[in-house]
């Protein structure tokens, strides 16, 4: 049995809010006595702005290449001073309440392909400079109630109607050649609950050309707001593809809207100075002979439902933020808990 770190929290799910406390506890596994220069928790919730160090990299990479992370949470402490660990398994148990440290509020999970937010654990248990030390990371999840409801966004049904002069970015020249086809439909609303689908409905009228499927796609709308300069940047990536209709549809029966926005993958809508994360769904009609048409809702928007408005934290210096250290643990059963000493505490 070699040396091993392990973090475990008491929540199977790992999903926490904000105001909740945190609490779980670091494994050490010896298979003989462990000497070490001491163990440290880390707790760090970022939004970071990642980019491909591939070959193909695009201008809004090399831009994004150049901001640097947003800090939402920074809390370093000491778990467990200089010393030994016996051999055997050795439980040190720690809590924490998830408040911001720093002036901004805490935003939902979220990961994308330009931009992230992790919260994380990280524990580093120190050894002589002969050993290697051990270390550990795991995330959590954190969703916000209220994130997206100040949204301003249309609550009513849209309707909308597909025909070849309707069509727009075609030539006037080519719409003639278009094949007649008329599509109704209604999307029943574009400001969702994340934790509800995304309904709505549509009823192919006429088509000249058979239908090969109708796909509902949900695309994430990344926007970052360079530094020093008043652009605002942004990329659009698809997250899923879901197929509703497969082959040449009755005419005139109605085919069902259904997408539930998959976890982690999106987020309510986050609108900041700095950023953006915005989505938007395509209704794509693929016919037999190679064409498609796509029907673009721009105006979407996810909120999480919550009973309790979150109020804008106040502005916290560094100085002003102070954890108590845990005192020295027992080999078998250790307590430590990380305190949050605030001169001016979080409204």
């Amino acid at each position: 049995m070699s040396s091993g770190l392990d973090i475990k929290l008491y929540k199977v799910d790992k999903v926490y809010r904000p105001g909740e406390l945190i609490r779980g506890e670091i494994i050490v596994g010896a298979a003989k006595q462990l000497s070490h220069n001491g163990v440290t928790l880390n707790v760090e919730g970022t939004v970071t702005q990642q980019y491909n160090n591939s070959k193909s990299f695009s201008g809004f990479e090399s831009e994004l290449s150049q901001l640097k992370p947003i800090r939402l949470i920074e809390i370093s402490t000491p778990l467990v001073n200089k010393g030994k660990f016996s051999a055997g398994t050795t439980k040190v148990p720690f809590s924490f309440p998830l408040k911001p440290t720093g002036n901004h509020p805490l935003y939902e999970t979220y990961h994308g392909v330009y931009l992230a937010i992790r919260y994380r654990l990280h524990v580093d248990l120190a050894r002589g400079l002969l050993s290697k030390p051990l270390k550990r990371t795991l995330e959590f999840i954190v969703q916000v109630p209220n994130q997206g409801w100040n949204v301003q966004n249309d609550k009513k049904e849209i309707p909308f109607t597909m025909t070849p002069k309707l069509l727009e970015n075609v030539k006037r020249k080519m719409i003639e050649h278009v094949p007649d086809f008329e599509i109704v439909g209604k999307v029943d609303c574009p400001y969702t609950d994340i934790t509800k689908p995304f309904t709505g409905s549509l009823v192919v009228k006429r088509s000249e050309n058979k239908i090969k499927s109708i796909d509902l796609q949900l695309v994430r709308v990344e926007s970052v707001q360079l530094i020093d300069k008043p652009d605002v940047i942004k990329e659009a990536t698809e997250i899923q593809n879901l197929q509703i209709a497969d082959g040449n549809v009755c005419r005139g029966m109605s085919i069902p809207i259904y997408m539930t926005p998959p976890r982690l993958f999106s987020c309510p809508t986050v609108i900041t100075q700095n950023f953006r994360i915005q989505f938007e769904i395509n209704l794509i009609i693929l016919f037999r002979n190679g064409q498609q048409v796509t029907e673009n809702f721009r105006n979407v928007a996810f909120y999480r439902k919550g009973n309790k408005t979150i109020e804008e934290p106040k502005e916290i210096e560094k100085e002003q933020i102070k954890i108590q250290p845990a005192p020295e643990p027992e080999p078998t059963s250790s307590t430590t808990t990380i305190e949050i000493v605030e001169d001016n505490p979080l409204a």
